[in-house]
């Protein structure tokens, strides 16, 4: 038998790498660059299913560019209409992104092309600063406008300190309504403290760049004299949690009295409901209730919870549930709030 010399073991070597390669190169079914266009329309009212599909997408593509190492590139230059609720969405994917990514940073490349009312508002809500992009004072001019957008505030811990900041960016709007700034401040500790607590069970799932990480904005329309609150997190959901909870047994039997079916609808309700109960006995722990105190604080108050496939809607004292045929990445809680009831046949909850 023939001796392989040295140079013919490094020719196999070689061969036997690049055939590894070309056959993993040809089994690849996704190009290499990725382009997710984005809806004219970015709602959680008016456009809802769509709108969640597209965040859906935009997670899964996400996290395949980054464990594959590929380049990705998210397009809002298509949006012409923009609602506090999808912002926080798009801010927080965006924000997840760059801190999975742990290199470098997210460079807007086509932002001359963005529609300018929603360059705007991202900008108000600062955006921009997240990417570490600035924005040239041409795209983000005009003046605030009647619908402002409200700096965003994000975290990994349930410290109130940030509730009390985010009531201090509000301004003016709340500082002629106390009771109402006093039942907001509850109403967002509660809702960082279940996204803390509850929203990720098992920190070694979560990689430890994001952590149990919160987001929190808000909007002002002054012409309709309204306030848009939302807060989001990225954990296992209302409906993913609420099996382990203590409170499990209790729960349960209220879905039974609502529909019979434990849908993930079903379960927000049931256990929203449970926490109104809990408001109304006194000496315990409010825990939800807190949250629904906010929405029933006035008849023109709407609350509204997306989480994974379910969603939970209440206004002037009545609520209902159901099912999205495309889940939601965590929960997302939105109160639509009244800052005067001077007008009441003219204020309505709008998106």
């Amino acid at each position: 038998m023939r001796r392989l010399t040295r140079r013919f073991k490094k020719w196999l070597v070689r061969r036997g790498y690049y055939q590894a390669r070309k056959g993993s190169v040809a089994q690849r079914k996704r190009p290499f660059f990725l382009r997710i266009p984005t809806p004219e329309n970015l709602s959680f009212t008016y456009n809802r299913d769509v709108t969640q599909k597209f965040f859906q997408n935009m997670r899964t593509e996400i996290d395949v560019a980054i464990s594959e190492r590929r380049r990705l590139m998210v397009d809002p230059a298509p949006i012409k209409s923009i609602n506090p609720a999808a912002a926080l969405c798009l801010l927080a994917e965006f924000d997840r992104w760059q801190r999975l990514w742990g290199v470098g940073r997210l460079r807007p490349v086509t932002l001359r092309t963005w529609h300018q009312p929603v360059v705007r508002r991202l900008s108000d809500m600062g955006f921009f600063e997240l990417l570490k992009t600035p924005v040239p004072e041409a795209l983000r001019s005009g003046g605030p406008g009647a619908n402002r957008f409200i700096r965003f505030v994000t975290d990994v811990v349930a410290d109130t300190q940030h509730s009390v900041t985010f009531r201090r960016e509000v301004g003016a709007p709340l500082s002629e309504t106390s009771q109402l700034s006093l039942t907001l401040y509850r109403s967002l500790c509660e809702a960082i403290a279940n996204a803390v607590e509850h929203a990720y069970p098992n920190p070694t799932t979560f990689p430890d760049r994001v952590g149990k990480r919160w987001w929190l904005m808000g909007s002002v329309d002054t012409d309709q004299n309204r306030l848009r609150v939302v807060v989001l997190d990225h954990g296992i959901s209302i409906p993913g949690s609420l099996p382990n909870s203590r409170r499990w047994p209790e729960i349960s039997k209220l879905i039974q009295i609502f529909t019979g079916e434990p849908t993930d609808g079903a379960l927000i309700e049931a256990a929203m409901e449970y926490g109104r109960s809990r408001l109304e006995t006194p000496q315990r722990g409010k825990g939800l209730g807190d949250i629904i105190a906010l929405s029933d604080a006035s008849p023109q108050n709407r609350l509204r919870i997306f989480s994974r496939n379910g969603y939970y809607v209440r206004t002037n004292g009545l609520s209902h549930s159901g099912v999205s045929r495309y889940p939601i990445n965590g929960t997302l809680i939105e109160w639509d709030l009244a800052l005067s009831l001077t007008h009441d046949d003219d204020i309505r909850p709008r998106d």
